[in-house]
């Protein structure tokens, strides 16, 4: 069987057509990505994820004389996918060991009375500001994870924030007013 042969055959769900086209194609495959991931034992997973999804999706190609294309965009997106996983879980290692730095960290009484404060200050503020800052400032979620859940745009989210901080600023500044106001008035 020639290559188109044994593609027309794998989309029919034949798998021994699609392991002869494994034996064809595994190898350029895993020497393409091991530059990229520099690393051979992270190189041979990227390489069976993509044969993975390429099974899965052989259905899909159109035209058996693009196979190699298709092949390597899979590819392709696996090492893409990949990096985007690694990179939020060095983003999110960074933020935990940092809250766990934060947090380890014996806390004064001004600095609670001060976080005090500003829970107070936030519970004050309509809910959708509320909402917005709590999940972008204690939760600290990402821009697009927060814009996600209140299915808003970035600009929008953007806006909610910046309203939000200005109007608990004012908060914080008329609670301190007052507060000197009524230390003025003690005898």
């Amino acid at each position: 069987m020639n290559e188109a042969d044994l593609i027309r055959a794998s989309q029919q769900g034949d798998r021994r057509a699609f392991e002869a086209l494994l034996r064809l194609w595994a190898r350029p495959i895993y020497a393409w990505l091991l530059p990229h991931v520099r690393d051979v034992h992270r190189a041979e997973d990227l390489t069976q994820e993509a044969l993975l999804r390429a099974w899965k999706s052989i259905g899909t190609l159109d035209e058996p004389a693009k196979f190699k294309g298709w092949f390597f965009s899979i590819a392709q997106a696996v090492l893409i996918d990949s990096a985007r996983f690694n990179n939020r879980k060095k983003r999110d290692d960074r933020r935990l060991r940092h809250r766990d730095e934060i947090n380890s960290q014996p806390v004064e009484p001004e600095t609670e009375s001060r976080r005090d404060e500003l829970l107070t200050a936030l519970t004050r503020l309509p809910e959708t500001y509320r909402e917005a800052l709590s999940l972008r400032f204690l939760s600290g979620l990402p821009l697009g994870d927060i814009e996600r859940r209140l299915r808003i745009t970035n600009g929008a989210l953007r806006g909610l924030l910046h309203r939000g901080l200005r109007m608990m600023r004012e908060e914080l500044l008329t609670s301190e007013a007052k507060e000197e106001a009524e230390h003025e008035v003690e005898p």
